[in-house]
C-alpha cells in the first residue's frame, strides 16, 4: 500500500535500513538482482511520495514528502536550499531521481547519470511529472469533496463523520470525474474496530485503489498539507 506521507514544508526524517536481501546477494548475482524488478509506469508510482536522500545510498538519511506534481529533483532542491537536508544550508548538489523497489521516487545527490542502475533501481519515467500532476488534481479534489460532505449542515471539523458508504460514493464520483477509470474505491482492512466514521484516505497506486480508512470523528481539510 502506498499512502502519501507528510508534506513538503515539514519533511519527516528517518533512517532507512538496508534490506537484508540487498546485503546477502552475492556479488556475482548483482547483475541479475538489478534487472529482476518489475518495471513500473508513472501512474504506478505517483502516490508513494518523494524521498530526498542526503547521500547516493538507499541506506542514507531520507526526507519523505508528498507528491506535489513538481519535478522530484526540484522538490528536493528546495529542501537542500533551506537546509532541511545536508549540513550546509544553501548548498544544493546535482541530483538524480530514480524509482525504488517500493515504488516511490528516490532522489539522490549525485551527478552520476548511472546511479539508478548502479543501485539496482529504475530510472524515473519521462512522463512522471505529467502523471503526478494528474494524480494530484484527483487527490486534492477528493480531499475537498470529502471535507465538504463531512462538514455539510451543522457538522464541524471536530465532529464530522462520514459513513463508509458515503466516503465510497464520493471517491467513486471523483475518480469518474477525473477519468481514473481503472481505479476503484475500497474500504481499507485492518484493526479498525469501533471506528464509526470513515474520514481518512490512503492511496495504493500499484493496485490503483483509493483506500477509505475507518476513523473516529473529525476531518482535516488538508491532510497532506502544512500542519
Amino acid at each position: 500500500m502506498h499512502e502519501i506521507r507528510k508534506e513538503r514544508q515539514r519533511p519527516t526524517y528517518r533512517r532507512r535500513r538496508r534490506r537484508l536481501a540487498a546485503i546477502l546477494v552475492p556479488a556475482a548475482l548483482l547483475g541479475i538482482a538489478a534487472t529482476s524488478y518489475v518495471i513500473l509506469k508513472s501512474d504506478e508510482v505517483v502516490a508513494a511520495g518523494i524521498g530526498c536522500y542526503d547521500a547516493a545510498d538507499e541506506g542514507a538519511n531520507v526526507a519523505i514528502v508528498s507528491t506535489t506534481g513538481e519535478a522530484p529533483v526540484q522538490v528536493c532542491k528546495e529542501l537542500w536550499a533551506r537546509g532541511d537536508i545536508g549540513s550546509s544550508p544553501g548548498e544544493v548538489p546535482t541530483m538524480t531521481a530514480c524509482i525504488n523497489s517500493g515504488g516511490a521516487v528516490a532522489v539522490f545527490p549525485t551527478s552520476d547519470d548511472d546511479v539508478c542502475t548502479r543501485l539496482g533501481l529504475q530510472n524515473l519515467p519521462e512522463d512522471y511529472q505529467q502523471a503526478a500532476r494528474r494524480f494530484v488534481r484527483m487527490r486534492d479534489a477528493l480531499i475537498a469533496e470529502m471535507y465538504e460532505a463531512a462538514t455539510a449542515g451543522s457538522a464541524t471539523e471536530r465532529d464530522a463523520c462520514l459513513t463508509q458508504q458515503r466516503s465510497l460514493d464520493v471517491a467513486e464520483r471523483v475518480l469518474a470525474e477525473h477519468d481514473f477509470d481503472d481505479w476503484t474505491a475500497v474500504v481499507a482492512t485492518g484493526e479498525y474496530q469501533g471506528r464509526e466514521c470513515a474520514n481518512d484516505l490512503g492511496f495504493d497506486d500499484k493496485d490503483k485503489k483509493v483506500l477509505i480508512i475507518p476513523s473516529g470523528p473529525g476531518i482535516d481539510p488538508d491532510p497532506f498539507g502544512p500542519h
